[in-house]
């Protein structure tokens, strides 16, 4: 059997970019007799590793199936995900053993424990480009030797698998993009959903770098007296404004979303240990209130409840904190600042 023109057949042949995938991946395992193969999406950018298919043989009767419906995906240092990058610059083939292992953080190699019966890792794109893939070869026959020609018929077929994938990606992205634009609010910031997906950026960031985060509850007080003095226009505007003071901050180390329907803000920031957090807010409103310009008959008021917390811990309860904090506030225009512990 020509395995590598079955799989451009098999490939070729598949309705989708997807379903190519699970194809070409029970052909290689089939023809080759491994016990699982995994499809692995390398992200530079996020420092992020997932298996996005899973194909392997059934323990009860002995034949193949193909599990690609639940991602595993896991986050780790810039450093590792860099050296693992560097690795595939020159090889684009390597074998999983202890020599290799050397120089990982203890974190990214309990990746490598979990699949010690993989016998070889493939790459077979350019590693230069921030999102590539890999493929990991699994054998139950741990004492088991490939030939020349095992190897290059798997990096053959590899090839085709990665273009499937790349395929895929790109449908992906074309899909988040569309995703994206749904999940902006009308003031340009994020809504909760993909507030969200974001905030594990920046508590990663904030990991990496030795920071401190910080999630900030902003609501303004009695906004809905102010509308009603000034209408419907200028509250709009002030809100409008708000949202772009938060938009200052860079992506870097903070994101914001507007709750809907509602005049509440909220903010995951990462900052230096030592910073004078609450006189920063407090600038930072003052500013904003200059922008805003002068209401004599109703002044705008901001309350900012904050919660500190760690990286590892639920953003969900830290963000829920921060509103019992800024709703206990009793003076106007006061910040308070607690951990979450």
């Amino acid at each position: 059997m020509n395995i590598i023109a079955t799989a451009i057949a098999i490939s070729s042949n598949s309705p989708a970019p997807d379903m190519a995938v699970i194809n070409v991946m029970q052909h290689l395992g089939y023809s080759m007799n491994f016990s699982k193969i995994e499809m692995f999406c390398v992200d530079t950018i996020n420092n992020s590793v997932t298996i996005e298919f899973t194909w392997q043989r059934t323990s009860e009767s002995g034949e193949y199936d193909v599990y690609s419906a639940q991602k595993r995906i896991g986050y780790y240092f810039k450093g590792d995900i860099e050296r693992f990058r560097e690795y595939f610059k020159h090889n684009k083939i390597f074998l999983l053993d202890e020599e290799f292992k050397k120089g990982f953080s203890n974190r990214f190699m309990l990746m490598f424990d979990r699949v010690s019966d993989v016998r070889l890792w493939y790459s077979s794109i350019n590693a230069d480009e921030p999102v590539f893939f890999m493929t990991a070869f699994h054998s139950s026959d741990t004492g088991r030797v490939l030939t020349e020609r095992d190897k290059n018929n798997m990096l053959e077929v590899t090839r085709i698998l990665n273009s499937d994938m790349k395929a895929i990606s790109e449908s992906n992205e074309q899909a988040k993009a569309i995703r994206q634009n749904s999940e902006i609010g009308v003031l340009g910031l994020y809504k909760m959903d993909r507030f969200y997906e974001e905030c594990g950026r920046i508590t990663r960031g904030a990991s990496e770098n030795d920071l401190e985060l910080a999630v900030i509850n902003f609501d303004f007080e009695n906004f809905y007296k102010f509308n009603r003095i000034y209408g419907a226009k200028e509250g709009g505007r002030i809100m409008k404004l708000f949202a772009e003071w938060l938009m200052e901050k860079g992506p870097e180390r903070t994101v914001s979303c507007h709750i809907e329907g509602t005049d509440q803000f909220i903010t995951i920031v990462s900052f230096k240990h030592g910073t004078a957090l609450k006189a920063e807010i407090e600038k930072g409103i003052e500013i904003f209130s200059a922008r805003a310009g002068e209401h004599d008959e109703f002044p705008i008021y901001v309350k900012a409840g904050v919660c500190l917390f760690k990286y590892g811990d639920c953003i969900g309860d830290a963000v829920e904190y921060a509103r019992e904090l800024k709703r206990d506030l009793a003076v106007e225009g006061n910040i308070v600042i607690v951990g979450s512990n």
